[in-house]
């Protein structure tokens, strides 16, 4: 029954699963709407919202497991960091470690963080064996601990632009040497950072105005030394593009 019910879902049209997808956004966003973000996200896993099959006790989605997406992003990383001495890592937004424990063995100390504490504590047993420190993490209000590579994969495209902003604050406290980040933008031209509620969507997911966040524009402005494309990956009706900042 399983297969056939796989087989069913790999022939939907996109079209029907982006009518899904916006009806999804629009209902939980309302939900959403005033909670504190730390609630959201707890909520977000317990109900299993970016978990298709509802079968992982937490899943970070489509972006996180899909091979085509992930692998592309795992061979690149690997082009760029698997060369020289292994940099410390710290990994902002980790959520089921599915990509994070790929790339692990590319980085000396590697820290992971997340804003949902259950999803920590699953992870510090998981991946006990992994060597990857486990941090419960506020982005835009804690301290980021101090590495030389940071990595926000797919994390700030489900936060509203205020958060986004007092991320960007936040790391300009720190002294990392490369930013690693990964956002869902649409395809072509589009205009950038339209906000959005914090939670379950993304701005992709808004029919009359289709957005993505690009942190060097405004209202974020965030100013990198250089900046890079490592690798893109088309998935339902946008990109999923990972972009190297410099900042040093």
């Amino acid at each position: 029954m399983e297969i056939i019910i796989k087989m069913i879902k790999r022939f939907i049209p996109l079209q029907i699963l982006l009518i899904r997808r916006e009806y999804l956004n629009r209902k939980w966003e309302n939900y959403f709407k005033g909670k504190k973000i730390a609630t959201i996200f707890e909520e977000i896993y317990r109900n299993r919202l970016w978990d298709d099959e509802k079968k992982l006790e937490f899943s970070s989605g489509r972006g996180s497991h899909e091979e085509y997406v992930v692998d592309k992003y795992v061979e690149n990383i690997k082009k760029y960091f698997g060369k020289g001495p292994r940099l410390n890592a710290v990994d902002l937004g980790c959520g089921d470690f599915y990509v994070g424990k790929k790339i692990r063995p590319l980085f000396n100390n590697y820290i992971a963080c997340d804003i949902v504490g259950k999803i920590i504590e699953y992870n510090k047993i998981k991946f006990k064996d992994d060597n990857v420190d486990f941090r419960r993490l506020d982005l835009s209000e804690d301290e980021i601990p101090q590495g030389e590579v940071l990595l926000v994969r797919q994390v700030l495209q489900h936060l509203d632009n205020h958060t986004i902003l007092k991320f960007v604050e936040n790391l300009k406290r720190t002294s990392f040497k490369y930013l690693v980040l990964t956002e869902h933008i649409p395809k072509g031209e589009f205009i950038p950072n339209v906000d959005k509620t914090t939670g379950f969507g993304i701005r992709l997911g808004h029919k009359e105005e289709k957005s993505g966040v690009v942190l060097t524009k405004s209202p974020f402005n965030f100013r990198p030394k250089n900046e890079e494309i490592l690798c893109e990956a088309l998935q339902m009706d946008g990109l999923v593009r990972t972009i190297l900042y410099y900042l040093e």
